[in-house]
C-alpha cells in the first residue's frame, strides 16, 4: 500500500508540473483518494485547509454518496496517512467527543512523525479539543509503553 501510495504522490507531482491537474476539483479528487486509500469514507471533498505542520491538511468530506453527513480528516501528503478528527459538538456539556479509535495507525503515524517510538496505539483519550492522551506500545514484539499528549491539529507531542 505504500508503493501505491507513493506511486500515486509521484504521478500527481508530474501531472502538476506538467499543467495535467488544472483544477481544484483534481486535487480534491486526489485527496479522496487518499483517505480511502486509508480504510476510510470520503465520497466527496467539501473542504481543505492547511495546517502548520508541513504536507498536513484538514480536509472535510461528505462520508458517503448522496449523503449530506459530513466527516473531517486529517491528511499528512508526506507520510500518506489520513485519521478521522473528531469534532466538539455545539453543545459540549451534553455531547462526549469520540476519541480516535484504539489501534489506530493514524494517531500512531502523527507521535512517529514528532520523532517518538509508537508501533500502536493501545488507549486514546480525549483530553481537551483536538488533544488526545496516547498510550502506545513502542515497538512491535515489545512490552515497553510510552504515554504521549497529541493535538492532532498542531501535530505537537510531549511526551509524558
Amino acid at each position: 500500500m505504500k508503493r501505491l501510495f507513493m506511486l500515486f504522490l509521484i504521478l500527481v507531482s508530474v501531472l502538476s508540473a506538467h499543467g495535467a491537474i488544472a483544477s481544484n476539483n483534481d486535487a480534491e479528487e486526489g485527496m479522496a483518494l487518499l483517505i480511502n486509500l486509508n480504510g476510510l469514507l470520503c465520497a466527496k471533498v467539501v473542504s481543505v485547509t492547511p495546517l502548520k505542520i508541513e504536507k498536513t491538511y484538514e480536509v472535510r468530506c461528505i462520508e458517503y454518496r448522496g449523503g449530506t453527513r459530513t466527516v473531517d480528516y486529517i491528511v499528512n501528503l508526506k507520510t500518506g496517512r489520513a485519521f478521522q478528527r473528531n469534532n466538539l459538538s455545539s453543545d459540549e456539556d451534553t455531547q462526549q467527543q469520540a476519541a480516535p479509535k484504539n489501534n489506530d495507525r493514524g494517531i500512531a503515524g502523527v507521535i512517529g512523525d514528532a520523532g517518538y517510538q509508537c508501533h500502536e496505539a493501545l488507549s486514546v483519550k480525549n483530553i481537551t479539543g483536538s488533544t488526545y492522551g496516547v498510550e502506545c506500545v513502542e515497538r512491535a514484539w515489545s512490552e515497553n509503553r510510552a504515554k504521549y499528549s497529541v493535538n492532532v491539529r498542531s501535530g505537537m507531542v510531549i511526551r509524558k
